[in-house]
């Protein structure tokens, strides 16, 4: 027995949603990507609209694949789109936009700066405060918030990359004061 209409769009919109899921973007990244209107998609992915042939295409278009494949439930959403050159460069040029990637991208893509970039290259073979990592990042380019730069830094402590104890904090002057709080160094 075939598909209703409705039962059919709700499976596209799935579809769509899977596109936009692959791509490691949040609904505002998908729309500045595609150069859509975030509203769009959440009408599609409510049911409220209909995907059209223009709108499949653009996302193809956008993400380096055959839009139209979309409407063709017997062909599997292609997994390149994670490897798209569009999207790469998007992520290079929308980088500090933290509303337009998902949390999973963007802590994926802090650990690996930190790993790579930091630990690796002995950063950490003398104390840091959380200050100290922050500046450095910034100063190779790369931005994240305090939360998840003190999640990331947890993460290679549990890892065993690094390990943390408490010690006095310093002002910008280099002076200690009563507060202690966490430092980190490598092994």
């Amino acid at each position: 027995m075939g598909k209703t209409n409705e039962e059919y769009n709700l499976i596209v919109a799935e579809r769509v949603k899977a596109i936009q899921l692959l791509s490691d973007l949040e609904v505002e990244g998908f729309a500045q990507i595609t150069g859509l209107s975030k509203d769009i998609f959440y009408s599609i992915y409510s049911g409220r609209r209909r995907l059209t042939l223009e709108t499949a295409k653009i996302i193809g278009e956008s993400l380096d694949f055959d839009g139209s494949i979309i409407f063709d439930l017997n062909t599997p959403i292609p997994s390149s789109i994670k490897h798209s050159v569009n999207l790469k460069r998007f992520k290079r040029e929308h980088i500090y936009n933290v509303e337009f990637f998902s949390k999973s991208w963007s802590e994926k893509k802090l650990s690996k700066i930190i790993e790579s970039k930091l630990i690796e290259k002995g950063f950490f073979s003398s104390p840091k405060y959380t200050s100290d990592v922050m500046k450095e990042l910034i100063s190779l380019g790369e931005v994240a918030n305090n939360d998840l730069l003190n999640k990331q830094l947890k993460y290679f402590t549990i890892k065993g990359q690094l390990r943390k104890y408490k010690a006095k904090l310093k002002n910008k002057f280099g002076e200690e004061l009563n507060r202690e709080v966490y430092v980190y160094s490598d092994k």
